[in-house]
């Protein structure tokens, strides 16, 4: 049986909301350069008492993917370079058949919330159809970014849109502090003490 395709050709109407949404992207494009790429981040926070930690690996090819996009003759890769060197060509965008393009859009420049300590990470769970083992939510139940684990840590997913329907059934964690780890120094992102105090706790 023929699985439905997950994405079709955005139409000239699809075209001109995402034109209306590129403010947004460029927004969300710059944190995730900055401030996601090429570290370890690390969020600390207490489960029983015990001080956890969730490792966030995040890639350039993860970012085409959280806007709900797909880009065609290069993908992910080229999407990134694109999109930085505002060479993007908006014709060879393809939006999800499932609708939801436009809700990840309309959140998008939510992303600099994620080096903020008020937001929250919830234990696994399953959202709509989406299983997680994780997720960062804003304070306010407006974004969401669900993560599953691979070898490298958490990786995103999927960018969720919650101002229609909410989690349910999660177990909500503050968050105590943010730590970037590079190869050469560590940098404590959000929350007090030092680096050393939160990396070796996760290392406990």
């Amino acid at each position: 049986m023929k699985q439905p395709q997950a994405y079709r050709r955005a139409t000239p109407q699809d075209l001109k909301r995402i034109r209306l949404k590129m403010t947004d992207l460029k927004v969300a494009f710059s944190y995730v350069e900055a401030d996601l790429c090429d570290r370890e981040r690390y969020y600390f926070y207490q489960k029983d008492g015990r001080i956890m930690s969730m490792q966030l690996k995040v890639k350039r090819e993860n970012f085409m993917h959280l806007c709900g996009l797909s880009y065609r003759n290069g993908g992910a890769k080229r999407f990134w370079h694109d999109l930085k060197h505002n060479h993007l060509i908006l014709e060879n965008l393809q939006v999800k058949t499932d609708g939801t393009t436009f809700q990840k859009l309309q959140v998008i420049s939510l992303l600099p919330e994620l080096s903020k300590l008020d937001v929250k990470i919830t234990s696994a769970g399953k959202y709509l159809k989406l299983q997680y083992d994780h997720a960062i939510r804003t304070k306010r139940e407006l974004m969401a970014i669900a993560f599953q684990f691979d070898i490298d840590g958490y990786v995103p997913v999927s960018l969720l849109n919650l101002s229609d329907t909410k989690f349910r059934n999660n177990t909500i964690y503050g968050v105590l502090a943010i730590v970037d780890c590079f190869e050469d120094a560590n940098v404590l992102v959000a929350g007090s003490k030092t680096t050393d105090y939160w990396l070796t706790r996760a290392r406990s």
